[in-house]
């Protein structure tokens, strides 16, 4: 399961989950992995750390992170929240970020386990009344465990509001006709600048980044098993399933005919 950051009006969000986006994204919230089995590769701006059962992964405000998961998709506890929720460490979230954003066995913590359990049933069973104060005080205990254990560094952000607003246009566009220039006219960029942003910062070029989002869409059109493959290669962008099937195969090293016979077996 993910969340794309620009949809979500709640504070607080969490849930069980298999499988990692794997694009390069950012946001205003803390994103928080605690991996029960299998293992992810995680990015954290230039930083990338194995993830492996029982670790934890924090990418703090405004970080660039995304997952490239192993053979054996990782399964465990995704956790995203607004620093608002917790102004005891507002400072920190604002201006500091862990030198790496790996924490080490800390998933192996009665406490911490304690507390992701009880934000995804307090999560689960949306409670207004007392989701938020609840959420808020198991956030607390949480990161009272991880912050201790982080080696704080000085946090640089540059081109921050820039990278949103390709972010967000991408998120809400990439399953029409885009491209670079169409990008470019949208949010009063030069293509240069975008190229620069892509390369420098998202560590992936333009094309390859819209391919990834339409993909992971794509996989899940395919498990749903709704729709004809070729019905997915449109609905998710493509003018030719000649084009859908060549970079599926480039992303997932299978034909989408084949991930969906491989899917029926899991």
């Amino acid at each position: 399961m993910y969340f794309r950051f620009e949809n979500r009006k709640n504070p607080f969000a969490s849930t069980h989950c298999s499988g990692l986006a794997p694009e390069p994204h950012l946001h205003n919230d803390i994103e928080l992995i605690a991996c029960d089995s299998g293992s992810t590769v995680a990015y954290a701006d230039l930083n990338s750390v194995t993830v492996e059962a029982g670790d934890v992964f924090v990418a703090f405000p405004n970080q660039i992170h995304y997952y490239l998961d192993g053979p054996e998709r990782p399964r465990g506890t995704l956790l995203i929240f607004s620093p608002d929720l917790l102004p005891e460490y507002g400072s920190i979230f604002k201006n500091q970020i862990p030198r790496t954003p790996l924490f080490r066995g800390a998933g192996n913590d009665p406490k911490v386990q304690e507390c992701l359990r009880e934000l995804v049933k307090i999560y689960d069973e949306k409670d207004s009344l007392t989701e938020e104060p609840l959420a808020r005080a198991y956030l607390l205990i949480l990161f009272s465990r991880l912050i201790p254990q982080a080696e704080l560094i000085p946090a640089v952000n540059c081109d921050t509001d820039a990278l949103h607003e390709v972010i967000r246009f991408c998120t809400e566009n990439y399953m029409k006709d885009i491209s670079l220039q169409t990008l470019a006219d949208a949010l009063h960029m030069s293509r240069y600048t975008i190229s620069h942003l892509f390369g420098q910062r998202l560590n992936i070029n333009f094309c390859d980044y819209i391919n990834a989002m339409r993909i992971r869409r794509a996989c899940e059109l395919l498990d749903s098993g709704k729709l004809s493959i070729t019905e997915v290669a449109y609905a998710v962008g493509y003018n030719s399933t000649r084009s859908f099937n060549r970079c599926f195969s480039k992303v997932k090293g299978s034909t989408p005919r084949e991930y969906r016979k491989r899917q029926k077996k899991v």
